[in-house]
């Protein structure tokens, strides 16, 4: 650790062009200003009208992937600790995904 904090806004770990995409086009109700800050940074390299490569070059996972955007505190054992449980909370009690079922 630096020993100094990141500007508000520049704390978030930030996501390369084409990490995160779809097959689909953006549409006009897309803002970016509706998502969190973390969330920006992350989906600011999210690729509309992506063109999928052959299907021998990657492999679809059928479990669903959490994106957890982390924050310059993650090596904080309070911000570690609130990501996870947030995380179990939006799985459990929003998606109601099975435990049982992911990896």
């Amino acid at each position: 650790h630096s020993g100094s904090k990141p500007s508000l806004g520049n704390q978030y770990l930030d996501f390369g062009e084409g990490s995160t995409f779809a097959t689909c086009e953006r549409t006009e109700r897309w803002k970016h200003g509706q998502f969190m800050p973390h969330m920006v940074r992350q989906l600011k390299g999210f690729k509309f009208g992506a063109n999928v490569p052959p299907a021998t070059e990657y492999k679809v996972e059928d479990s669903p992937t959490y994106l957890l955007a982390r924050d310059e505190d993650c090596e904080n054992l309070f911000h570690f600790s609130a990501d996870l449980i947030n995380m179990f909370n939006v799985a459990k009690m929003i998606l109601r995904l099975d435990f049982s079922k992911l990896q």
